[in-house]
């Protein structure tokens, strides 16, 4: 339990060295900034698993892709190809 608290004051701590709640941190680091989970966690000072979990509590969502299709007209079968969602 005391590592549970010792997370939460870890979080005060960033959203007062930020000047702006956790969440408008995260939304910085990883959409203005580009950087990824690890490295905001290296940043912070946290585990990745716990930028993870920040995100999702606080409704940062993540930069995955979305498989789209492409026939190339070469192969039987259509290419899988990523389409990143915040594109």
């Amino acid at each position: 339990m005391a590592e549970k608290g010792r997370k939460y004051r870890r979080v005060a701590d960033i959203e007062s060295e930020y000047g702006k709640r956790i969440d408008q941190v995260l939304w910085e680091l990883y959409y203005a900034r580009q950087l990824t989970q690890k490295e905001i966690a290296a940043e912070l000072g946290l585990d990745r698993t716990s930028i993870i979990r920040l995100m999702k509590r606080h409704g940062v969502p993540t930069r995955r892709p979305t498989w789209v299709y492409v026939g190339d007209g070469s192969r039987n079968k259509p290419v899988l190809i990523p389409k990143w969602r915040n594109q």
